[in-house]
């Protein structure tokens, strides 16, 4: 996927996910936490929202439970163009 800002900026955001060697499809959440939750975060200031996107893969579907002793991986590569 290719992601391109307002001033011309551009990333690429790809990722994988196995289940013991097993591809699984992913699925993105992408978020900002805008104006009112960056105030009442302590580790972000009032201000920087604007320079922030966070890029969340998962697995929404296709898997069950992950139960003890296995294990489910993710890899994400996010790349400026």
């Amino acid at each position: 996927t290719i992601c391109t800002g307002e001033d011309g900026s551009k990333l690429s955001v790809k990722a994988t996910a196995a289940d013991g060697g097993k591809k699984l499809p992913v699925s993105a959440v992408v978020w900002n936490p805008f104006v009112e939750k960056s105030k009442g975060m302590s580790d972000f200031g009032d201000e920087e929202y604007h320079d922030m996107l966070c890029v969340e893969p998962g697995i929404l579907s296709g898997i069950s439970a992950v139960l003890p002793g296995k294990q489910v991986t993710f890899e994400q590569v996010i790349t400026s163009l």
